[in-house]
């Protein structure tokens, strides 16, 4: 894996919304805002994850400001005919998260299946809100996907 630093500065740039931010407490525990996040990245493409109900994988389709989008099979609006690529770095949604990386994913293992599959791994960094710290989640061993960093709303919170 390629060292990657996080710039706490440019991460305090990041609008996180959602529950913990007065946002709908059903809606994603984490989404930042892709704007901001798209700012600061210049020398690679920026993507979403476009989900295969199927192979219940993801894809990542290249997104750019102003990106024609379009339902995918979940109705979760993704970039239209834009090109797939595999990314250096992966912003992952969590629930919640415990001590030393471990996060608390959505269930459904999207994410462990498609980052197990990429080669070369990419770098992952977990997205949390702070008030989502669980001090007993421990990793369980069927637990693939480990996390290279976190980010809450409080800053760069651990990393490997």
């Amino acid at each position: 894996t390629n060292a990657v630093t996080i710039d706490a500065d440019a991460v305090k740039e990041l609008t996180l919304v959602g529950p913990g931010a007065g946002g709908d407490a059903t809606a994603s525990a984490v989404v930042a805002d892709i704007a901001d996040i798209a700012k600061g990245i210049r020398s690679a493409p920026f993507g979403l994850p476009v989900a295969d109900r199927i192979a219940r994988t993801l894809k990542f389709h290249v997104w750019f400001p102003g990106c024609p989008m379009e339902p995918d099979a979940y109705d979760i609006p993704k970039p239209k005919d834009t090109a797939v690529f595999e990314p250096q770095m992966v912003l992952l949604p969590c629930i919640g998260y415990g001590p030393e990386g471990v996060r608390m994913g959505y269930g459904g293992g999207f994410y462990d299946r498609t980052v197990a599959a990429l080669k070369p791994r990419p770098y992952v960094v977990g997205l949390s809100y702070s008030n989502g710290f669980l001090p007993m989640l421990r990793a369980r061993s069927t637990d693939e996907l480990v996390l290279d960093a976190l980010l809450t709303d409080d800053g760069v919170v651990w990393q490997r």
